[in-house]
């Protein structure tokens, strides 16, 4: 907090003209009070470091080596499961394409031996088309588990955890929705009617790939349906798929 006091030249009073032309100010004091706020940076930078270490564990399960997992976590700042969750297939893929071809040079460990140059083109880190995969495998599943509203950490991610899901993504990768059925308004039959248009929803995918039928809602006052995907029935999600549908 910092205090400061306005004086003029003379001490007198003045008017604001004159405060104009002639004021200066004084600061007199200037002080932090100490806070335990001041130590939530460290405590945070704590947790952040161990989520990172946590992270480099974890892609070495998805089959990174010791070297691809620290390029992964401290030089791509892909250190926690949030960063995770926000890699498509296409951002992962360039991402490790990236690690293995960075490009630039580094210092030559062998600057000392004679004829060597002091700097060497980088030469990156491998990364197995098996490792890819499994991360790719590995961001769906952070999304998936968050949409259904389970918990999910660091440790949680195994190969087992992720190529359970597999199955799952390639079968919403391929899903085409459904077309809208001729005749779906019945003036004469609203039970039918309305049975259609949830079918209709049924075979219509969301923003976060789950069926549309979660946008009926059973009241008008509802901002969600009964399920308990959370993450989708709340929110832009809910809103965007609503709309658009």
């Amino acid at each position: 907090m910092s205090h400061s006091v306005a004086f003029t030249s003379d001490k007198s009073p003045i008017s604001k003209v004159q405060r104009s032309a002639h004021h200066f100010s004084v600061h007199l004091f200037s002080f932090t009070k100490p806070t335990d706020r001041n130590r939530l940076p460290k405590r945070q930078l704590n947790n952040n470091m161990a989520d990172a270490v946590a992270m480099r564990a974890a892609f070495v399960r998805l089959g990174f080596s010791q070297a691809g997992a620290a390029a992964m976590v401290d030089e791509q700042g892909i250190d926690s499961l949030d960063e995770l969750k926000w890699l498509d297939d296409d951002a992962i893929e360039t991402v490790c394409s990236v690690v293995r071809k960075p490009g630039g040079q580094i210092p030559n460990p062998n600057a000392g031996a004679a004829g060597q140059p002091q700097m060497i083109p980088n030469p990156g880190t491998q990364v197995s088309v098996r490792a890819e995969g499994n991360l790719k495998l590995a961001c769906y599943c952070v999304r998936h588990r968050e949409r259904i509203s389970r918990a999910c950490d660091i440790p949680s991610i195994t190969l087992q955890n992720v190529r359970a899901l597999r199955d799952l993504k390639r079968q919403e990768e391929d899903h085409e929705d459904v077309e809208v059925p001729e005749n779906l308004i019945n003036a004469r039959n609203w039970p039918k009617t309305v049975e259609g248009i949830r079918e209709y929803f049924r075979g219509c995918l969301g923003v976060t790939k789950i069926p549309l039928a979660y946008v009926i809602r059973e009241k008008e006052e509802d901002e969600r349906s009964t399920t308990t995907l959370s993450s989708s029935t709340c929110g832009n999600v809910f809103r965007h798929d609503e709309i658009q549908y």
